[in-house]
């Protein structure tokens, strides 16, 4: 783990999110900073378990990326089933 991924680490990996009555956890396999990318895998762990890959731009900072998850999250909150396929949260400051 690079210096620079250290705080996406410390602010997501064990993260518990509260959605609609439902709580989740993060669980972050990996962290990779390429070009003007980084990339993390996590897993989101509540009610079902959802495999997350997000591509965030290279100035997002670890707060932006918890508040996307969560509402990706929110907006899916009748999820039924595990997904292992993964969905890809693209995030780029505004």
């Amino acid at each position: 783990m690079t210096a620079s991924n250290e705080p996406f680490l410390q602010t997501l990996d064990g993260s518990t999110i509260s959605v609609g009555g439902s709580e989740w956890a993060l669980e972050v396999y990996a962290i990779v900073l390429e070009k003007n990318r980084r990339w993390i895998q996590m897993y989101a762990v509540g009610p079902t378990r959802q495999l997350l890959r997000v591509n965030a731009g290279s100035e997002v900072s670890p707060e932006t990326v918890l508040e996307s998850v969560t509402r990706f999250l929110n907006e899916r909150a009748d999820l039924t089933c595990d997904d292992d396929g993964g969905s890809t949260l693209v995030i780029d400051a505004n």
